[in-house]
């Protein structure tokens, strides 16, 4: 189970799961353990992340928005089938505008739950190369100073 946590939500040898844990034999007890090690160990990367000099809340947007974006477009794609599909269903005599209205909600939940799931799942597993940028100049600067050297 550990080694399962680890690939979707914490980080390797996190060992969120101990023995003494999951004797407890209640599944509130283990859900709320494992959530707990969880949101510590999101709490230690974020801290982490800002010791460094990223802005975590910058990061947090862009991924959030990156997964909103693609699942968005998935959402569209899907209710362009549903219209389709709808307009069949009317031939057999099924509300065609209702069918479209109750459908559609789900798929929205559905995208929705989706955009939570990955959102996440990314953030927890996010692990960022830090590095100090390069300072760059335009070529006409460089070539001034070259001029200038001469």
């Amino acid at each position: 189970i550990n080694k399962a946590l680890e690939e979707k939500l914490l980080p390797e040898g996190s060992n969120a799961l101990t023995l003494l844990l999951a004797s407890a034999a209640n599944i509130d007890k283990v859900t709320d353990g494992v959530a707990d090690k969880v949101i510590e160990e999101y709490e230690k990367k974020i801290k982490d992340y800002k010791e460094r000099g990223l802005n975590f809340d910058e990061v947090e947007k862009s991924i959030l928005l990156r997964v909103i974006d693609n699942c968005w477009i998935s959402h569209l794609d899907n209710m362009d089938s549903l219209r389709e599909s709808v307009g069949l269903r009317a031939i057999g005599q099924v509300d065609p505008i209702n069918t479209y209205r109750i459908e559609g909600r789900e798929e929205f939940d559905a995208m929705i739950e989706e955009i939570k799931r990955t959102a996440v799942l990314m953030l927890l597993k996010l692990e960022a190369d830090i590095r100090p940028a390069l300072k760059t100049y335009p070529k006409d600067v460089l070539n001034e100073e070259n001029d200038s050297e001469e």
